[in-house]
C-alpha cells in the first residue's frame, strides 16, 4: 500500500497509479485524510500581525540591529518581521517552512510563543488580529 501526501506536483503519478490498480483488476482502497490548513484569513491575520508589529518595534525605536543583535540600524517592515521573526520561530516550531502548511492551531502557537518572547524582552506585545478587526 502506497501513502501519498497530494500536491500539485505529485498528483498525476496518483492518478497514475489509481488507474494501473483499477487496470490490473485489483480492489482499491482509498483512506482519506484531511488537515485543518490554516485559513485564508489566518493567513491575513499573520500578514496584519508582522505589519502591526513592525510599526511597534518601530514606533519602541527598536531597529533590526536591537532585536536581532545583528546588522545595520535598519527599521522593520511587514516582511523582515515575517521572514525574521515569525518564520524563524515557525521553524523551529513546527519544522515548516512555509505558512501555507500550517494548520490552525500552528498559527496560534507561532503567535504565542512570538508574542510571549517579545513581550517578555522588549515589552512589546500585540494581539493577533482577528476575523473581526480585518473586516473593520
Amino acid at each position: 500500500m502506497k501513502n501519498y501526501q497530494l500536491t500539485k506536483v505529485n498528483m498525476a503519478e496518483f492518478i497514475n497509479d489509481i488507474y494501473e490498480q483499477l487496470e490490473s483488476g485489483n480492489m482499491l482502497v482509498v483512506n482519506v485524510k484531511t488537515q485543518n490548513i490554516r485559513t485564508p484569513t489566518q493567513n491575513n491575520c499573520i500578514h496584519k500581525y508582522c505589519e502591526m508589529l513592525s510599526i511597534a518595534f518601530n514606533d519602541a525605536g527598536l531597529d533590526m540591529q536591537t532585536v536581532l543583535a545583528e546588522g545595520t540600524s535598519i527599521p522593520w517592515s511587514e516582511t523582515k518581521v515575517k521572514e525574521d521573526i515569525w518564520r524563524t520561530v515557525q521553524i523551529a516550531a513546527t519544522g515548516k517552512v512555509s505558512t501555507t502548511k500550517l494548520n490552525t492551531d500552528e498559527v496560534s502557537k507561532v503567535y504565542e510563543i512570538v508574542n510571549r518572547h517579545l513581550s517578555q524582552t522588549f515589552g512589546v506585545s500585540v494581539p493577533f488580529p482577528s476575523k473581526e478587526t480585518m473586516s473593520g
